[in-house]
């Protein structure tokens, strides 16, 4: 059985009770299996499929119903009804079907073990159509025939040893013996439809409803026979859909926000706890609204948290699947907004106030490190600290005050966990290293209207890509600032000044540094080149750059290294990379974490076969979650939009963001590689592709610009792994073979090499520009190998990079222009055989060249060249990366390394284990490293936390 993520339906208004005495009971709930899993549609409780893989969604007997097969101890569905008054006495109701060719064991309905360690307390015997229990009781009086619905009422009198049997409303047995009760609360789960012995049969379930009260024979009779509109519920519900989420962000160390959307309007429930069988603490907002959030103030340091989003529909509480999130993963500061000043009301009070709020509204950073360049006593460092979640450092040369910073902060409960300040002998020369701060101020200026130490160094220590320095002080200062003197002191700088009521400000932006490059999709841009393009300030080598920042996060928060997952991205120096299930997003330059996101079923690995899927831009980062892609604010993690792909039966494929469009991919349910762990996930050898049915570009308001569908004559099913961007044009390979478009997965394999065009579509049109047959050899065209092992697609400098792989690796150059073909070379993988990725690689273009295994070294884009000079260290375990011409990754095994591809110079750094994919970068001026190693078993003693590397300043 496979649940979707974003399949979580409550009950709508239209559900009523049938008109019998007990519809007052506190514990009445029912669940249909109509939809493929066991929806509520009616009270409390949870029905939870357990290792039922097997189950699905099948059409028998007029009816769509859940097929059940073949269950041992450890699978079925585990029934939890919280507490109950008495558990010793119940009802069950069933509404079953049995195949007439069925004639085979038994068909265990419950079995009250919380282990499910004992035989089921009910049996159905197809074989006879009768049930059977021990020796509880005999043959029945009224039989039940297969291939047809029936209905069965088990009423259960543990307490008095009287129980019944109703078939299809007629009561069919009373014995004087009960065979077991409830066992009472979430902890201790009844199983139903399995058996600890195996004896499990084929057979269906179309309802199945419990209460904890003994229905009567009229009660019983009333109920009738098998009914698709429900049991206690008299019709079948209209769903509400969750569309978006449930997600959870850590706000602080004991604070998480759940968030969702529904289709329609209802209130918000959030039940958690510290298993999947006690979600004992809860939170209810009752305003009805389809955008939820939930704040849950009380949750563990360091704990595991199991929660369930649902809503109150008709008097009734429905829920939805249980998820969990992980405290132990929260990088979230302590919040101080309610720390009372310390230094008590007086003439600064609002001066401070006034300058905090000035520069948090036009500074707009409120994330990163603050650094207070002259903090004097601390009392704007106290402000900003309530007014931001930056961690915040004040320096300055005056002891006393610095003495009297330390112990007012302290006082206030702010000191160490959101401010720190320390004593300096001068502010030219600060111990810190560069680029370091966010945000820059100055209590100094505010307190005497003198500017301390030096722009330049002030300068030195500001990020660059928006890093900000407001400098001044608001009006009404004792002592007054000058423009002149604040001007002349930040000489040499870009700046913009104001002076007006809210006071005189100077504001300095860093932009870029020169020859920044970044890395804002899978492969490096939307050309997939592999490349960041960034000078990395003319380093080349381990030995040209020192330690920057040591970071979160560490192994705890990734997965398994060999799963070969989505590379980290970056842009404007923020960088964001996946964890299990999760997305984590901090600052390049200093390493602060800037916000987390949990998200349930997010895990999608083996990107050689697949395409990338998630992205950054300026401002924002794209990511696809099942069949929608989350537009997120890359400063708050916020999301502020949502495409959605509204077509159902697909997930969303490729995320690329190219010139002024989002453009995706649409995929069929259920295609991509999720798992993580074990031999089976190594993925050297799972060779299908990803594939999409149709490509599509979105304006970014969320409308759809165009469409590209294989279902239109003469297009075919995508390969996701070959979709890249340039030149204004989309190129993908597709293949028309009417197998592989006749499949109905999105994991295709031998059906893909026949038939094969490498397509190019305008990117603001979606009209096709040019297609070539790759496997006719027509129009002087190469035939192009099989891609078995993998097929990646690149662009630059007007040249289509088609790259295969089967028994080697071929490369093959085209026109971007007209798709006519350039050239093509083949090389040998660099070791025999599917050895820890040597038929895994993936070509890099640098300057005009292309540079990968074996003999692909620096072939020439114009003609398949190869120059003289140095060739590419072996290359196995890990892909390459390249800022410019200095490439990064894991040559010859062992450390990370850097290749100078002008000298052949290989340098390393010791004990830094990259993952087995990409997930080292240069960009920005930095080489970035991102946890990627844990979970190898073939390297010791590594540190298995997140780096980075600056170019030295020596």
């Amino acid at each position: 059985m496979i649940i979707r993520y974003k399949k979580i339906l409550f009950v709508t208004a239209c559900v009523t009770l049938i008109a019998v005495a007990f519809g007052t009971t506190a514990y009445t709930s029912e669940w249909s299996f109509a939809t493929g899993s066991p929806v509520p549609v009616l009270g409390p409780g949870t029905l939870t499929g357990v290792n039922t893989t097997g189950d699905g969604l099948a059409t028998v007997g007029g009816k769509t119903a859940m097929h059940f097969g073949p269950h041992d101890g450890s699978a079925g569905y585990q029934l939890r009804v919280n507490t109950l008054s008495d558990p010793t006495q119940f009802t069950m109701v069933f509404d079953l079907f049995v195949a007439t060719s069925n004639n085979d064991g038994f068909l265990p309905l419950w079995n009250g073990s919380a282990t499910n360690a004992n035989d089921a307390e009910l049996f159905l015997r197809p074989s006879t159509g009768g049930y059977w229990s021990g020796s509880y009781f005999d043959s029945p009086t009224v039989s039940w025939a297969k291939g047809q619905w029936n209905r069965f009422v088990y009423v259960n009198d543990n307490a008095n040893g009287a129980s019944r049997i109703y078939i299809n409303g007629v009561l069919s047995q009373e014995f004087g013996l009960s065979p077991d009760y409830i066992y009472s609360g979430v902890t201790n789960p009844a199983w139903l439809l399995t058996d600890n012995a195996g004896e499990t049969t084929d057979a269906y379930i179309l309802n199945f409803a419990f209460t904890d009260e003994l229905l009567t024979a009229s009660e019983a009779a009333a109920l009738g026979g098998a009914s698709e509109t429900g049991i206690f519920a008299t019709s079948t519900p209209d769903p509400i859909e969750t569309v978006v989420g449930p997600y959870v962000q850590f706000t602080g160390p004991h604070t998480a926000v759940v968030r969702w959307d529904t289709s329609d309007d209802c209130d918000s429930i959030v039940e958690y706890g510290l298993s999947t069988s006690s979600l004992n603490s809860r939170v209810h907002t009752t305003a009805e609204t389809k955008k939820h959030e939930v704040v849950l103030n009380d949750i563990h340091i360091k704990d595991k948290y199991f929660f369930r989003v649902g809503s109150t529909i008709s008097g009734s509480e429905q829920f939805g699947d249980v998820f969990w999130f992980d405290n132990n993963i929260n990088y979230s500061r302590v919040s101080v907004a309610d720390a009372d000043s310390p230094y008590g009301p007086d003439a600064l009070t609002p001066l401070y106030e006034q300058a905090a709020d000035y520069i948090v509204s036009q500074s707009g950073v409120t994330k990163g490190i603050c650094l207070v360049y002259g903090c004097g006593e601390g009392r704007l460092a106290f402000e900003l600290a309530k007014r931001t979640d930056m961690m915040i450092v004040g320096v300055d040369t005056d002891s006393a005050k610095i003495e009297t910073a330390a112990q007012k902060l302290v006082e206030a409960g702010v000191y160490g966990a959101r401010v720190t300040v320390r004593q300096v002998p001068t502010l030219d020369n600060l111990p810190f290293s560069k680029f370091m701060a966010n945000l820059i101020v100055s209590d100094t200026m505010i307190a005497t209207g003198q500017c301390p130490g030096s722009s330049s160094e002030m300068f030195r220590l500001l990020r660059p890509s928006g890093g900000v320095a407001l400098l001044g002080q608001p009006t009404g200062c004792p002592t007054p600032l000058t423009q002149p003197a604040l001007e002349g002191w930040l000489n040499g700088l870009s700046y913009n000044t104001t002076n007006d009521s809210e006071g005189l400000w100077s504001k300095v932006v860093r932009p870029d540094l020169p020859g920044a490059g970044w890395w804002t999709h899978a492969h490096g841009g939307p050309d997939g080149a592999g490349n960041s393009n960034d000078s990395l300030e003319g380093g080349r080598g381990a030995g040209d750059f020192e330690l920057q920042w040591v970071s979160w996060p560490g192994a705890d928060a990734k997965v398994d290294r060999q799963v070969r997952g989505h590379s980290p991205i970056t842009n404007k120096g923020r960088m964001a990379f996946r964890g299990f299930n999760r997305i984590i997003t901090l600052d390049t330059y200093n390493g602060s974490i800037l916000w987390s996101l949990e998200i349930p079923g997010l895990n999608r690995f083996n990107i050689p076969r697949d395409s990338g899927w998630f992205c950054i831009d300026d401002d924002s980062v794209y990511l696809a979650v099942d069949d929608d892609c989350w537009k997120l604010d890359t400063q708050t993690g916020q999301r502020v939009l949502t495409h959605q792909l509204d077509d159902d039966g697909y997930d969303w494929g490729n995320v690329i963001r190219y010139n002024d469009k989002l453009y995706g991919s649409a995929v069929l349910d259920g295609s991509f590689y999720t798992g993580w762990w074990g031999s089976s996930n190594w993925y050297e050898s799972q060779d299908s592709k990803i594939c999409s049915k149709y490509l599509f570009a979105n304006n970014l308001d969320g409308s759809r610009a165009w469409t590209y569908d294989s279902a239109d004559p003469d297009k075919g099913v995508i390969i996701n792994s070959t979709v890249c961007m340039g030149g204004g044009r989309v190129y993908f390979v597709e293949s028309r073979n009417p197998s592989a478009e006749s499949l109905t997965t999105g994991r295709i394999g031998s059906q893909l090499w026949t038939n094969m065009y490498l397509v190019a579509l305008n990117s603001e049109t979606g009209v096709r520009v040019w297609e070539q047959d790759l496997k006719s050899g027509a129009g002087g065209n190469p035939v192009v190998a099989n891609g078995t092992a993998i097929i990646h697609l690149m662009y630059s400098d007007e040249t289509v990079v088609l790259e295969c792989s089967d028994t080697q690796y071929y490369i093959y150059a085209y026109n971007a222009s007209t798709g006519a073909a350039k050239w093509n070379k083949s090389a040998s993988w660099p070791k025999t055989g599917r050895d820890h990725g040597s038929h895994l690689q993936r070509v890099v273009i640098s300057n005009g060249r292309v540079w990968g295994a074996g003999s692909i070294h620096g072939l020439s884009l114009v003609n398949g060249s190869t120059p003289g000079g140095p060739s590419m260290p072996l290359t196995i375990c890990g892909t390459v990366s390249a800022a410019g011409d200095v490439f990064m990754g894991r040559f010859n095994k062992g450390d990370m390394k850097v290749w100078d591809s002008q000298n052949g110079a290989l340098s390393e750094w010791d004990r830094i284990r990259t993952s087995c994919y990409i997930n080292v970068l240069g960009c920005g001026g930095m080489i970035l490293a991102p946890e990627g190693g844990g979970g190898c078993d073939c390297y010791d003693g590594g540190f298995h936390t997140s780096t980075a590397f600056i170019k030295s300043e020596n």
